[in-house]
Order: structure tokens, then C-alpha cells, then sequence
């Protein structure tokens, strides 16, 4: 947890909030750095007030909502099964690429406006680019059962020794209970460094998104100075 939490002033309404939680909890109960977060958290939340996020992150949050229904999971299901003739149930989240891969194909051409945004339309669209892979990737895992993020890539070019930054959207997955890398587009797997070391691009703004939250990984794709 960051010192600042430390050095925040607390109003009036802040410390009387951290004496009740000190009162009913009690300081060998949890750690006072953490009664001062629960507080700050209850003021933000009492004032309305809550964490920005860049837009893009938002609406990769509302796509994913938005497959995670039960019923778009079904008529995703569905739509492989009895329009593609190709069902993608019981396939592991490997096979689960080359499935991908067979119905959606790279372009840096010219794609229809507004873009598709969820896996069904995606497949009736045929091409695509990163987040195209990564939406339809992350509703096959969806569909099978697999925990999953969306993990987006919103750096900025600070670093001068770097040309690139951010533009790039890839996938998580839960496995054997951590998060493993998954880019769809390039197919790689497990290479958390290949946009810092290979792709020499400048990674400082990450976050991996699920319909109900929005963790910043972006530790997780620098590379260790």
C-alpha cells in the first residue's frame, strides 16, 4: 500500500469514522494502514465520488458484461454449433485458439463502422484486429467455464528511448490459480514481456477488466530494470 495513505489529511468525518472502526475492531484486528483505506473508502463512496478510468477501459468492461449473460452465452453456443457447424464446447483454452483462428482473421485494412464488439458479431464480421481476437477469445473461455480479463493496454509514450505505447488489448486467464498471459491475436502464451522486450514498446498503463472490476496489472508487462 502506497505511504500516502499515510499522509492523507483526514477531515472531521474521516476520524470519526476511524474511531469507530477502531472501536469495533480494534488494533490487533487488522492492520491500522487498512482501517485508514476502509475509511477513505467510505468517505469516497459517501461523497459520491470514484476512481476514473479511461473510456476504452470502461467499454471493454460493458462488452464483457455484456457476453457474461447466460443467454449470450447460449446464443453464442448455439450460433457455432448450428450456423458455423463448428462447436467450440469442451475445447481447453489452447484449442480454444486455433478455433479462433480458423473464423477470424488479422487485417489492417479497413473494418466495417461501428466495429463489431461482441463475439457473435465478430464472427459474422470474419476479420479483425487485436480487440476483435481478444473479445471473441475471451467469450470462448466464457462459454467454457474459464475465469478470464480483459486486459487493456492504455500506456502513453514517455519513454524516449521507446517509438510505441499502449494500443493493444490481450486476454487473462485463470489457471492452476494464477493469471496466465494469453494474446490471442499473436497467439502467444505465457509472454507477459513480449510488448516491453520484443515489441519495444513503452508499458505503463495496464489494467485487466472483468465485468465488476478493474485491477491495474501493469507491474505484471514491465520488464525488471
Amino acid at each position: 500500500m502506497p505511504a500516502l495513505c499515510y499522509q492523507v489529511p483526514f477531515p472531521e468525518y474521516l476520524l470519526f469514522m476511524k474511531e469507530r472502526f477502531l472501536c469495533r475492531f480494534g488494533d490487533s484486528t487488522l492492520p491500522f494502514i487498512y482501517i485508514e483505506l476502509l475509511v477513505f473508502l467510505c468517505f469516497m463512496d459517501a461523497v459520491g465520488m470514484r476512481l476514473v478510468y479511461p473510456s476504452i477501459v470502461e467499454a471493454y468492461k460493458k462488452r464483457y458484461a455484456e457476453v457474461a449473460e447466460p443467454k449470450y452465452i447460449l446464443e453464442l453456443i448455439s450460433h457455432a454449433s448450428f450456423v458455423l457447424r463448428d462447436s467450440f464446447e469442451g475445447l481447453d483454452w489452447k484449442q480454444l485458439l486455433d478455433w479462433l483462428h480458423r473464423h477470424l482473421e488479422y487485417t489492417k485494412g479497413e473494418l466495417p463502422k461501428p466495429r463489431a464488439e461482441l463475439p457473435i458479431d465478430i464472427i459474422v464480421q470474419s476479420k479483425g484486429r487485436c480487440g476483435e481476437f481478444a473479445l471473441l477469445y475471451n467469450g470462448l473461455l466464457l462459454a467454457n467455464g474459464y475465469r478470464t480479463r480483459l486486459v487493456v493496454d492504455c500506456s502513453t509514450l514517455r519513454d524516449k528511448s521507446k517509438k510505441v505505447a499502449g494500443d493493444h488489448v490481450w486476454v487473462e486467464v485463470f489457471i492452476d490459480d494464477c493469471w496466465v498471459h494469453v494474446d490471442p491475436t499473436a497467439k502467444r502464451i505465457n509472454e507477459p514481456l513480449t510488448y516491453a522486450l520484443e515489441w519495444k514498446k513503452d508499458v505503463n498503463l495496464v489494467y485487466a477488466v472483468t465485468d465488476r472490476q478493474i485491477v491495474d496489472v501493469t507491474k505484471t508487462y514491465q520488464s525488471k530494470k
